[in-house]
């Protein structure tokens, strides 16, 4: 074997080692993203849930706990009649209705219009006052019209980034 053809033997050699790793990077990179469309399309597909009580007739409906809460988690269905029948859920809400003397009733329920509100306030007559929340549901299995803590999907996103994080960087 002639010195020209040792040379040419060892740069196949070393652009075969380069287009291996390069394709062994874009299969994980594509992985990656695969599984991340698929978790999407997951948290995507899962129906809404809220909690849904009165403090008038539900006895923990006041409480902030997410224990006391668990009992009244509901999945919000599409509206079958009324002025917005049709509509699927777009939030949950959660109503802080004081009336003159009477005790203040706290109002968890599904959302089919509206913004994301933080304390709006509604006067009725001037003895009604309404505070509504609004917010968008980001995990299945936590309503956040209840109290705030880190979500399933919160962690399992922060997970996923950790993970195609530590791919990359030993794959570089």
């Amino acid at each position: 074997m002639t010195m020209t053809m040792m040379i040419y033997s060892a740069d196949v050699v070393v652009g075969l080692q380069s287009v291996r790793l390069v394709y062994s990077r874009m299969r994980v990179l594509i992985t990656n993203v695969l599984i991340l469309i698929a978790s999407l399309i997951v948290v995507a597909d899962q129906p809404m849930q809220c909690y849904e009580c009165n403090s008038a007739k539900d006895a923990n409906c006041k409480s902030s706990n997410g224990e006391d809460l668990k009992q009244y988690i509901k999945s919000c269905p599409a509206l079958t009649e009324g002025t917005y029948a049709g509509n699927k859920p777009v939030a949950c809400r959660k109503i802080i209705q004081s009336v003159e003397e009477l005790p203040t009733q706290i109002i968890r329920e599904c959302a089919y219009t509206g913004d994301k509100l933080d304390g709006m306030r509604k006067q009725g007559n001037k003895a009604v006052k309404l505070l509504y929340y609004q917010c968008e549901n980001v995990d299945g299995d936590t309503p956040c019209n209840g109290t705030r803590q880190i979500t399933t999907r919160h962690l399992s996103l922060l997970l996923f980034v950790t993970i195609v994080v530590a791919i990359h960087n030993k794959y570089q």
